[in-house]
């Protein structure tokens, strides 16, 4: 039964350490820099994406574009979050996959000292 509940247990922590890893691997994607911000936006209001004209289309298309990032850093520290809980869940798990039977003495108070 420790076996089973262990092996589920390394499980479920390799998939929130997969969760971790993808929400490293999207924070440090070329797509998450202040240049693809800005090289984006050039190209959408360029195309008419945006109703107003020239700068403040721009900006609009930039701050846009800064508060989708702060989505990104949200996403990142909830992968952190789940990551060492995935840790903590492999650890958990792997201790009781391999942990010897070992009868353990707990109590001695049956021996009575003179």
């Amino acid at each position: 039964m420790k076996k089973a509940l262990g092996i589920t247990l390394i499980t479920f922590g390799l998939l929130f350490v997969a969760i971790f890893g993808t929400s490293v691997y999207m924070v440090g994607s070329e797509e998450n820099s202040d240049e693809w911000v800005i090289e984006d936006c050039e190209r959408r209001v360029s195309a008419g994406e945006y109703a107003r004209w020239d700068e403040e289309a721009m900006d609009r298309c930039i701050e846009d574009g800064f508060k989708t990032l702060a989505g990104v850093g949200a996403f990142l520290i909830f992968g952190i979050v789940l990551g060492l809980i995935g840790f903590g869940i492999l650890y958990w798990g792997y201790r009781l996959v391999t942990r010897p039977n070992v009868k353990r003495y707990l109590s001695h108070s049956s021996r009575r000292r003179n």
